[in-house]
């Protein structure tokens, strides 16, 4: 066998300064290319969390949709107090007696859902 080696010369000057920016360029495009990849990754991510934030909530409003209406039927069973009896004002009752007026409950359900999300 014989003796082989491999000796590596250095590039000459003359080539780093003809072809500096050129290598300059393509390290650039580079580095540019591997931020648009990382930032789309993180745009996906960012709209998985999204839909499943998002479903979360109708989740949620769903229970609370039913919470309302299990309620009005607990309210509707409750025996209405006669009318000779009279009612102990609370703090709250005397509050809205004072001129403020009570706002209704809110109807989950029927309230709009988030179109927007669905184009995502």
């Amino acid at each position: 066998m014989d003796n082989f080696s491999i000796t590596l010369t250095p590039l000459p000057n003359s080539w780093i300064r003809r072809h500096w920016l050129g290598v300059a360029f393509l390290m650039m495009t580079l580095l540019v290319t591997v931020l648009v990849d990382r930032q789309g990754r993180t745009i996906e991510q960012q709209q998985d969390l999204i839909r499943s934030l998002y479903a979360d909530s109708e989740a949620l409003a769903q229970m609370r949709a039913e919470e309302v209406v299990k309620q009005k039927e607990t309210d509707a069973q409750v025996p209405v107090e006669s009318q000779d009896e009279p009612k102990k004002e609370s703090a709250k009752s005397s509050k809205l007696a004072k001129g403020k007026k009570a706002l209704p409950p809110r109807d989950i359900a029927a309230e709009p859902k988030m179109r927007w999300l669905s184009n995502i």
